[in-house]
């Protein structure tokens, strides 16, 4: 009643074959029992905690008997309602159980083996699992293994799926064009990607480390201050020069982000991107609108002032015809038309540099036109600077007007000679077959316009003169900037006039005190692919030296040119109507249509422009003929009437001789077709 537990034992006393009495033995047995029952309620707890855990137990004794195993191994190896011992083969393979017992024989007591191993199941599945031993020794003996098998098969594909969304990010991290980085709170690097490696430090040199400690102290002064305000919740970025530890200048733009989480910053992503080819490419747009602005400019000036010369040339050129050859204000006035002249060379500068001047392309050896040419360059120098040649053995020929690569080498030389001054110098001109690349298109961005990968004839004009700093290279071409004191400023402008015009490229070298490299390309023609150009002019024959009887109706918006143009025709002996724009043009024609031989149309007009007029007139007459009369060039003064059947062209400025000729050789067409 009080819970002892007592065993008693009973025996028989048995003599002569009759009991004679029984030996009654009791023992207090409550401990011993209350023992057992704990060890019973022990072994169950166990069980219950080995059956219910995810991982599969087992007891092995002897080398090959099954003593213990729990529910998870008993489902998988089918050996529930099996009592131990049970031989380890009717459930686990020999050789994962020999293994055991390599690895349990290497360990000490109290350690633990662990090793993963995929299992083909007995139910024929695939399992990958992540096995522990703990060997059970005695007397330095191996007396059995404790084995622990947990299924990392899910683990072990959910590993693989993250490596591989790892590797997939790497990759695409790795290939965007910034450095990308994860900074701690306290500014260590907790991811990288391989752009790092641009700084000089390897990825795995750059995890855990500070950026700080690579990046060039200027640039680490800025990112640090960004780093803080993005610490602060604040997205921001900033722009600055950066020197690689291969000593490449690049333009960096830096953006700095806060990593958030529950309200909290954990984290900074950066990115870094290389922006230098971008701010070239706006740096080179924002040349090619400065250099198309100054053309338009320089063009319209040119266009104007062509437009005086006329006036000047055209009446000076009168009061020369109407004085006697004694007069003494003729000299004065041929001086006059000598300046008037000079300044059309001005001009043709200004024009040259908007791209619109006159050009005659033709094939052309540039060696041979320096040797050619050798004598005037010298002459145009100082006795203490020497001229120095050193031309290709062999150059392609290029597609070039004569005259005007004459005249930018005779330019350049010029500049040199001036750049070295009055002390002893040397110029060198030098001629090379250079092939362009895609990457190199960026150092020949002056002209305003890309040039096309391929064959090019280089060259070259260097002297050893004062040199030039950055920033006086970066306004040398433009129109009216000198460093001279009586410079006009026009001869380098039209010398990347006249390279655009020829589709080419140029770009300087310099620095202060160690003179100048001007390098040119011109692109190169295939051998037998130049044909030479028609000569659309009329061919210039005599004409009679009489009188030649006409009317002439002039349209021009410049009153002072109708006037002077009148002037010179009338003392011609031709008839003359003036217009000073189309619309007025178009009215005089058609009134008086029967009596007009010749009209000589101003190209460049307000309200309608000359191809406007032409049209017009056309529609009027179809044989109608016009001279058509412009500051422009030929070539690009009539590009709009190719298809269209002009008299002829005259450029400005004109003089008495040219208007009258060309006007005479018209009129002489007209009476003569047949010539």
């Amino acid at each position: 009643r009080n819970g002892w537990h007592f065993l008693t034992n009973i025996s028989a006393h048995i003599v002569n074959g009759e009991v004679v009495g029984q030996f009654v033995m009791i023992r207090d047995y409550t401990e011993r029992f209350l023992e057992k029952q704990e060890l019973q309620r022990k072994n169950e707890l166990l069980k219950i905690i080995t059956d219910n855990l995810p991982a599969r137990i087992t007891y092995i004794v002897g080398g090959n008997e099954l003593r213990f195993w729990n529910q998870p191994f008993a489902e998988l190896y089918n050996c529930s309602g099996k009592e131990p011992p049970l031989p380890t083969s009717v459930a686990i393979p020999d050789d994962i159980h020999n293994h055991w017992l390599e690895i349990a024989a290497g360990l000490d007591a109290g350690q633990v083996g662990s090793y993963e191993l995929n299992l083909t199941l007995p139910n024929g599945e695939e399992q990958y699992s992540h096995f522990k031993l703990l060997p059970h020794i005695e007397d330095g003996e191996v007396k059995g293994i404790v084995t622990l098998a947990l299924d990392i098969t899910e683990l072990r594909n959910t590993q693989a799926t993250l490596n591989e969304n790892l590797a997939r990010f790497r990759m695409v991290t790795d290939n965007v064009p910034a450095r990308l980085a994860f900074l701690s709170p306290e500014g260590n690097v907790l991811y990288v990607n391989q752009h790092v490696e641009n700084q000089g430090v390897k990825v795995s040199e750059a995890i855990g480390r500070n950026p700080l400690e690579y990046l060039p102290p200027d640039y680490g002064r800025v990112a640090i201050q960004h780093f803080r305000k993005a610490l602060g919740g604040e997205a921001t970025s900033f722009e600055m020069p950066l020197v690689l530890p291969n000593g490449q200048e690049i333009v960096e733009r830096s953006f700095y982000y806060p990593h958030m989480v529950n309200g909290k910053v954990e984290a900074v992503f950066t990115m870094n991107l290389d922006v230098t080819d971008i701010r070239q490419a706006e740096e080179a747009l924002k040349q090619a609108q400065k250099l198309e602005s100054l053309g338009i400019l320089a063009g319209g000036i040119a266009h104007d002032f062509n437009n005086l010369l006329v006036a000047m040339l055209g009446q000076s050129s009168l009061a020369l015809v109407k004085l006697d050859a004694e007069h003494p204000a003729r000299e004065h006035i041929i001086k006059a038309v000598t300046a008037a002249e000079q300044a059309a060379t001005l001009t043709n500068q200004m024009l040259a540099y908007s791209g619109k001047g006159s050009f005659s392309i033709s094939p052309l050896d540039i060696n041979n036109l320096i040797r050619q040419n050798i004598d005037l360059f010298e002459v145009s120098l100082p006795k203490n600077i020497r001229l120095k040649l050193d031309l290709a053995e062999k150059i392609p020929v290029i597609e070039a007007d004569h005259a005007q690569i004459q005249q930018i080498i005779m330019n350049l030389i010029i500049n040199a000679g001036h750049a070295i001054g009055s002390r002893q110098g040397q110029i060198t001109i030098t001629t090379r077959v250079e092939n362009l690349s895609q990457d190199q298109r960026e150092f020949w961005e002056i002209t305003g316009a890309p040039l096309v990968p391929g064959e090019y004839v280089s060259l070259q004009v260097e002297d050893d003169g004062i040199g030039m700093s950055r920033e006086t290279i970066a306004q040398i071409f433009d129109p009216f900037f000198t460093t001279k004191e009586h410079g006009s400023g026009l001869g380098l402008a039209a010398v990347v006039g006249i390279i655009r015009g020829h589709q080419g490229g140029i770009y300087v070298e310099s620095e202060p005190g160690r003179g100048a490299i001007f390098h040119l390309l011109f692109p190169t023609i295939a051998a037998g692919s130049y044909q030479e150009p028609v000569n659309n002019e009329p061919t210039k024959r005599e004409l009679p030296s009489g009188p030649v009887s006409g009317t002439v109706l002039i349209i021009d918006d410049e009153p002072w040119v109708g006037e002077a143009v009148a002037d010179i025709l009338q003392m011609e002996g031709l008839e003359t109507f003036r217009a000073v724009d189309g619309p007025q043009g178009l009215a005089l024609y058609k009134e008086h249509q029967a009596q007009i031989d010749l009209v000589l149309l101003d190209l460049m007009m307000p309200e309608m422009n000359g191809e406007e007029v032409f049209l017009a007139l056309r529609e009027i007459d179809p044989d109608v003929k016009v001279i058509l009369s412009s500051g422009y060039s030929e070539a690009e003064a009539t590009r709009r009437f190719v298809s269209s059947k002009l008299a002829n062209f005259i450029q400005k400025p004109y003089d008495f001789d040219t208007l009258t000729f060309r006007i005479r050789e018209a009129l002489v067409e007209l009476m003569d077709p047949a010539g």
